[in-house]
């Protein structure tokens, strides 16, 4: 094992888009540990299926012993889909509306590029006939339930959006 591989953290803590407010670590697998970065969008197990998310941080520390961890099953994208940044604000802003960070992330993921899904069945990530569930956003009704927590704060809708775009666009937030 290189020096580099050694020092790189070998878990991800991962936000799935589940109704659950928490972070899910996996193991990280030493052919993807160099492309696994926080904001990169990635493919998991979770139960008996496969749940895409996005790796919010790296560790080492290990989770409780009794813990079985299971490891990250694919990459979907080659870039980190979130800058730190961004990634950090859409944290920041489901702990402040009190919503799942999975969620939140989902609400503010583009839809999945053309031939993700053919590249995780070609890598052996996901097999024939299995399907990612939930899919990403890119619907119309997935944004909207995926923003369903910002209705239900309508007196701070404007800010949150107006921080959103600033942060998108590359505007120094306020």
């Amino acid at each position: 094992m290189s020096d580099a591989a050694a020092d790189s953290p070998t878990y991800a803590e991962v936000a799935l888009p589940v109704p659950l407010r928490r972070l899910f670590t996996y193991t990280v697998p030493p052919a993807l540990d160099a492309q696994l970065l926080p904001g990169s969008r990635v493919v998991v197990p979770l139960g008996r299926r496969k749940v895409g998310g996005v790796i919010v941080r790296r560790t080492d520390a290990r989770p409780d012993a009794s813990v079985r961890l299971r490891s990250v099953a694919g990459l979907l994208e080659r870039e980190p889909l979130f800058s730190a940044e961004l990634l950090s604000f859409l944290v920041e802003a489901a702990a402040y509306y009190f919503q799942p960070v999975g969620e939140a992330l989902r609400a503010a993921a583009p839809a999945l590029p053309a031939g993700a899904l053919r590249r995780l069945r070609a890598d052996g990530s996901l097999a024939e006939g299995e399907r990612l569930i939930p899919r990403f956003a890119g619907r119309g009704d997935d944004r909207r339930i995926g923003f369903g927590f910002i209705d239900r704060h309508r007196q701070h809708r404007k800010t949150f959006v107006f921080r959103f775009r600033r942060v998108v666009s590359g505007a120094p937030v306020i």
